[in-house]
C-alpha cells in the first residue's frame, strides 16, 4: 500500500514539474516541437500554447 502512494506521488511530481517547466518556458517547448518536424508551424504553435 505504501508502495503504491509513493509510486503515485513520484508519478504526480514528474507531471506538475513538466507542466510548470512549459508554463515558465513555452516559446522552449515550441523549440521542442519543431525538431521532430511531425507537425507544421502553426499547429505547433498551438500545442506549445494551449495544450497542458
Amino acid at each position: 500500500m505504501i508502495f503504491l502512494i509513493l509510486a503515485q506521488s513520484i508519478l504526480a511530481a514528474v507531471f506538475v514539474y513538466s507542466g510548470v517547466v512549459k508554463f515558465i518556458a513555452p516559446t522552449e517547448f515550441l523549440h521542442s516541437i519543431e525538431a521532430y518536424q511531425l507537425v507544421p508551424y502553426d499547429v505547433a504553435w498551438l500545442m506549445a500554447f494551449y495544450l497542458p
